[in-house]
């Protein structure tokens, strides 16, 4: 995973799906005061797919209309080296499903007051969406068509906000989907969007009569053996069991809300979330009402306690970590063994105010030269640190950050790694290529030009192997004040080419061979981050909790 997107320093991941994945992040509002944030980031292999990043900025443009407290507010949308980020407001708490489940594994159900408090916010924020116009004050029509326990995220302070808009449809095209195409989480599904016909605000009034019957149970209402059975279940016609069969101290009066929500058709069905919540109030009037903000914090830091304090631990435990080791690489930087290339950077060297990498190495600055090149040897001990550091964090937070044992902390934009190019491709040293400019050696020759036939994943130049940051087929080495002797490149699947160079050479072509069958499809240059594979619409692990709408 990058360690910086943008402005924000990436944590570690806290959900995945199908867009994009979702981390805990920082950001700094002034010098050394930080908030935390949540990065929404495009899935590394979309980024190829011209339609993807379309959909998550409209999902931007969408969210960032809606100013309510009970929605989640995004605060910023952005194109980085790493692809479309979404910057959220991070809420510190869980999902509905998460809070579910928890009860669950507890053998407690969710008090009816404060279940109907999660409810309510939920629906109060759907409703100032569905209400949304544009600014000439026409009604965008939105329906959100996800909504679930797993978009709805329950704050530790006792507020709940709806979040994950990234397939909600607006009739006014924004975020417009094809024809007949199903989308949304298949147990929410009203009849009408199950069966690929017209939808409207409705669709979420049924969705959240299913919310409120599952908070009140702890169970599923429709669960088939495959999506197919459970779409079938929905569709049937067949009117869903009362709350009051499963749970018999919910009021009557709540009972018969929930039940006039589940109507499958939409012109006997509640109208509007807003007529839903306030039918969803009065029924709790003679049985105390529903929860306020305290009593809901209350249960959700008492539940949650474990979850929430491993999270801030592991907050602090990745600060702490980056900064030791970012101490020890400047230590061993300057203790670093120059190569032919020139004197060792300094960690501002790599420094990249813009954000973005140089398209081309070779591009890019006034003075037209390049960072020197370093074959860094770092200490036995200080390198040994490293993996005693980096073995200790994925143990104990679970293996989900991955860090660049490089460190070039001040980098914007981390270094690509050596991740998708095979271990012996080369035993040479490894050396990135930097994306900034310094001052060549005096005297120094111009720099070498490698055009190839394929996407070049790494160069080995006199025996030191150069990482380039991004796969290409023409590259500019930095000028040196040797002249390159000697060349291999390689691809990411491996193949290779090497090649002996004269003195007054400036530009080469390399000619890779065509790849076998086995190694047409390259191994990515970024691992991504594992996602779970899409679950049935039936089982109760669907309650598992995945924080802003990731699933």
């Amino acid at each position: 995973m990058p360690e910086r997107v943008g402005r924000y320093e990436l944590l570690f991941p806290v959900g995945t799906g199908g867009m994009g994945t979702v981390y805990l992040a920082q950001a700094e509002v002034v010098p050394g005061v930080t908030r935390n944030v949540a990065i929404k980031l495009m899935h590394s292999e979309l980024r190829a797919n011209p339609e993807i990043a379309p959909q998550l900025m409209a999902e931007a443009q969408l969210a960032a209309s809606i100013k309510h407290p009970n929605v989640v507010a995004v605060l910023e949308a952005g194109d980085s080296n790493h692809g479309v980020y979404l910057a959220m407001d991070y809420v510190e708490g869980t999902t509905l499903a998460g809070l579910l489940r928890k009860a669950r594994k507890r053998e407690e159900q969710v008090p009816i007051r404060v279940a109907a408090k999660v409810l309510r916010d939920a629906l109060t924020g759907l409703h100032a969406a569905h209400e949304l116009k544009s600014e000439d004050g026409r009604p965008l029509d939105i329906v959100h068509r996800d909504f679930s326990p797993h978009n709805i995220l329950v704050g530790a302070d006792g507020i709940s906000r709806l979040t994950d808009f990234g397939i909600a449809k607006a009739l006014s095209n924004i975020g417009t989907t094809a024809t007949g195409v199903v989308k949304g989480k298949i147990g929410y599904m009203s009849p009408e969007q199950a069966s690929g016909t017209r939808i409207d605000r409705r669709t979420d009034v049924w969705a959240a009569g299913v919310v409120a019957w599952e908070s009140l149970t702890a169970k599923r209402l429709f669960r088939g053996t495959n999506d197919a059975a459970t779409l079938l279940q929905i569709v049937s016609g067949k009117r869903p069991p009362r709350v009051s069969r499963v749970r018999p101290d919910v009021p009557a009066d709540l009972d018969a809300v929930i039940d006039e929500a589940l109507r499958h058709d939409p012109n006997e069905r509640l109208a509007t979330a807003q007529e839903l919540r306030r039918r969803l109030e009065a029924s709790l009037a003679d049985h105390g009402g529903i929860a306020d903000e305290e009593e809901v914090a209350e249960f959700v830091q008492e539940l949650m306690a474990d979850d929430l304090t491993k999270m801030r631990e592991r907050a602090k435990d990745v600060v702490r970590l980056r900064s030791e080791i970012a101490d020890i690489a400047a230590a061993t930087e300057q203790e670093s063994v120059s190569s032919s290339y020139g004197s060792p950077p300094s960690l501002s060297d790599f420094d990249d105010p813009s954000g973005k990498a140089s398209p081309t190495l070779g591009e890019g600055s006034d003075t037209g030269t390049h960072a020197a090149l370093t074959a860094v040897k770092p200490r036995r001990g200080a390198a040994s640190r490293y993996w005693l550091w980096g073995a200790a964090l994925l143990l104990g937070g679970g293996a989900a950050a991955a860090f660049t044992l490089r460190a070039k902390q001040a980098a914007d934009e981390p270094m690509a790694s050596m991740t998708g190019v095979p271990a012996s491709s080369s035993s040479a040293p490894q050396v990135a290529v930097p994306n900034t400019q310094a001052t060549a050696p005096p005297n120094a020759p111009d720099g070498l030009t490698v055009v190839a036939n394929a996407e070049m994943a790494q160069l080995v130049v006199d025996g030191k192997a150069l990482v380039l940051p991004d796969p290409t087929r023409e590259v500019t080495l930095p000028p040196s004040a040797e002249t390159p002797r000697h060349l291999v490149a390689l691809t990411a699947d491996g193949r290779r080419v090497e090649t002996e160079l004269s003195a007054e050479q400036r530009k080469v072509t390399v000619t890779f061979p065509e790849p076998s069958p086995a190694a047409a499809s390259p191994r990515p240059a970024s691992r991504p981050i594992p996602r779970p594979a899409p679950k049935s619409g039936g089982g109760d692990d669907e309650l598992a909790d995945s924080p802003y709408g990731a699933q």
